[in-house]
């Protein structure tokens, strides 16, 4: 089996084109790993606005990630920026395996994000202290990845199916070449263990620790859910809290809320019978890294709905819905994963993903 981003089908949409767009940034820093740089700045910031990052999951990329989810929107209404990196190598999975990745400043795809942060605080005026991540799939790795190497740098993040920060350490991103040992859910270690992964990723280091948001499917058969359970063993040790209940069907039916402490360092979101990817809940993570603004509330008829949005160097309006398929099984088991939107054909592209056009 090999490592990869499963599906995610995206509904047709709607909605207005705005003025602002996608646009690529090419000068943000020395780039030593040779990516792309996408960012979303709304027509509309707050001042000294907040930065979130959206990473996508292997064989994707950035301008598809920002038409795959409520993001943009969100940003609209509540005047953040997005940063969208683009992984370009390993079937376009990040690097969350190398010895430079996974420690501070010392270089791989996690210093050239850093590098995209920076750019970001300093050419929009952003918040240093409001600096926020998320992925899924190969995106959640790259999340765990940031928080811990760069403690320093993020307030919160939440990684989507992923595993522990550092599960394939000395190995490979490649989900041809990777040790699935640590997908299958095979690596286990104590609580202590796991977070003196995190503590050697930045020696010396005091300060304060990112909060986390952790999503995983009981069912996800390409990252095991028990890494599920090593990342909330990991995260629990590094933040010093412990489980203290649970709280079914939230934040929707199917869900269990895993609450550590007070909730306000550790939560996490089981899904029952849940495949790869889980699907992304905007709302519920965007308020717990305090980005909806003081008593906002979003409903469902607004959760589901996205702007369609003009993608620099696309056509007008043009929107790319993608479905990831499993190279091996092309999607058995799946159900509806080569359902394209009304109006679009499901068109097979290589062994990675199809393309609805």
């Amino acid at each position: 089996m090999h490592l990869i981003t499963a599906f995610i089908a995206l509904a047709q949409l709607s909605a207005p084109v705005l003025a602002a767009s996608l646009q690529q940034i090419t000068n943000f820093g020395s780039n030593p790993t040779g990516m792309k740089m996408w960012v979303y700045r709304p027509d509309s910031v707050q001042a000294s606005p907040p930065v979130l990052l959206a990473m996508h999951g292997c064989g994707g990329n950035g301008q598809q990630y920002f038409s795959q989810t409520q993001l943009p929107s969100y940003a609209d209404r509540f005047g953040f920026i997005l940063v969208y990196p683009d992984a370009n190598h390993d079937y376009n999975c990040f690097d969350v395996a190398s010895a430079n990745t996974q420690k501070h400043n010392s270089g791989g795809d996690s210093l050239t994000i850093i590098q995209m942060v920076n750019y970001t605080l300093s050419t929009y005026a952003a918040n240093p202290k409001r600096v926020y991540a998320l992925g899924q799939s190969s995106g959640g790795m790259m999340t765990n990845t940031l928080l811990g190497s760069y403690p320093d740098v993020f307030a919160a993040g939440s990684p989507y199916s992923a595993f522990p920060f550092a599960c394939l350490q000395g190995g490979s991103s490649s989900p041809q070449a990777a040790n699935l040992t640590c997908s299958n859910g095979q690596i286990v270690h104590t609580d202590a263990e796991w977070a003196q992964l995190v503590y050697n990723a930045y020696p010396g280091y005091t300060g304060a620790r990112p909060s986390v948001q952790v999503w995983h499917g009981t069912a996800d058969f390409l990252v095991n859910y028990n890494c599920f359970i090593q990342e909330l063993k990991q995260w629990s040790t590094v933040l010093n809290v412990t489980w203290s209940r649970n709280v079914t069907n939230s934040p929707a039916s199917g869900y269990t809320e895993m609450i550590y402490g007070d909730g306000t360092k550790l939560r996490a979101f089981s899904q029952a019978n849940g495949g790869h990817v889980t699907p992304m809940n905007e709302e519920t993570v965007l308020r717990n890294f305090g980005l909806l603004g003081t008593g906002a509330t979003t409903t469902t008829t607004t959760r589901r709905r996205q702007r369609r949005r003009q993608v620099a160097g696309a056509g007008q309006g043009e929107i790319q819905r993608w479905l990831y398929l499993d190279s091996l099984k092309l999607c058995s088991g799946y159900s509806g994963c080569t359902t394209c939107a009304v109006g679009s054909n499901c068109i097979y592209s290589n062994a990675w993903y199809s393309q609805c056009l």
